[in-house]
Formats: structure tokens, C-alpha cells, sequence
């Protein structure tokens, strides 16, 4: 259905009360490729496409490097960096979460991230630790917004 689409997505503000409303934050999220879910409808963004990340990522160079950084997977400082791993995959969230209580605004019915486990002569991929510890980072909510949920 596409490479390379555009989607804008926005954020709610939860107060103590439970209360949920726009919170004014709209973010732009590039997926690599979108693809028509198991529905009939062709409506690019319907709740029936599935996103897809499509990742290549070193583990070592010359088999002894460690090139792996944690730091790259940290949660987004929402008030900072435009690109991090952790903000692709929290958009990715926000774009298959179906927010009733404002709209029907639920973009995606699923979204994968495709990895590709690669070895040259000289550079390996991700180990399942490296794998592991990129996931726990993944789990946490960005930093530097004051109650915005998914």
C-alpha cells in the first residue's frame, strides 16, 4: 500500500481525574512500508494496514567490536531528539491504540519490526542479549511529557 508514508499522529493528556483530551502534541511518524490488512477496505491509514519497520543493525564489527549501544535504544526526550529508535516504536504504538474516548483515531490494526540478522566476514547482527536489552528499553514511556498517554 506504500513506502516511505507519512503519518501524523497526536497525543492525549490524562489529568488526575481520569479526564482525557488532545494534548496538542502532534508528532510525524515515516513507516517504512504500509500493508493492507486482512480487511477489504484500500483507505491508506484504515484500522485494516499493518506498519513495518525494517531495521539492519550491527552487533560487532570485526568480530570483536562491540558496536551495541543501549544508549540507542533509551527512552525519547519527547522535548528533544527527533530520531531514536525507542520514538519509532512508541509512535508505532500510538498509531495501532485505538483512543475512543476522543475519535476514532486508531491508524493501524498491527505494526511489526522486521530485523534483519546479517553476518559478513567482519560484522554480525544483534544476539538475543542485544535483542533483550533493546526490548527493555522499548517497554518504558518517554520522558519530558507530563501525562500523555498513548
Amino acid at each position: 500500500m506504500g513506502v516511505e508514508v507519512t503519518r501524523n499522529l497526536r497525543l492525549v493528556d490524562e489529568d488526575e481525574l481520569g479526564t482525557i483530551e488532545f494534548s496538542g502534541k502532534n508528532f510525524q511518524r515515516r513507516i517504512d512500508i504500509v500493508l493492507k490488512g486482512s480487511s477489504s477496505t484500500d483507505l491508506p491509514g484504515s484500522p485494516n494496514t499493518i506498519w513495518v519497520e525494517v531495521k539492519s543493525l550491527k552487533g560487532k564489527e570485526n568480530r570483536t567490536r562491540e558496536v551495541f549501544k543501549k544508549s540507542n535504544w533509551a527512552p525519547w526526550a519527547m522535548n528533544g531528539s527527533k530520531y531514536s529508535y525507542h520514538r519509532q516504536f512508541y509512535l508505532d504504538r500510538v498509531g495501532n491504540t485505538d483512543i475512543n474516548t476522543i475519535e476514532d483515531y486508531k491508524q493501524s490494526s498491527d505494526f511489526e519490526w522486521w530485523i534483519q540478522k546479517f553476518r559478513k566476514r567482519t560484522v554480525e547482527g544483534y544476539t538475543e542479549e542485544h535483542f533483550d536489552t533493546a526490548a527493555t528499553e522499548l517497554e518504558k514511556l518517554p520522558t519530558g511529557g507530563v501525562n500523555l498517554h498513548i
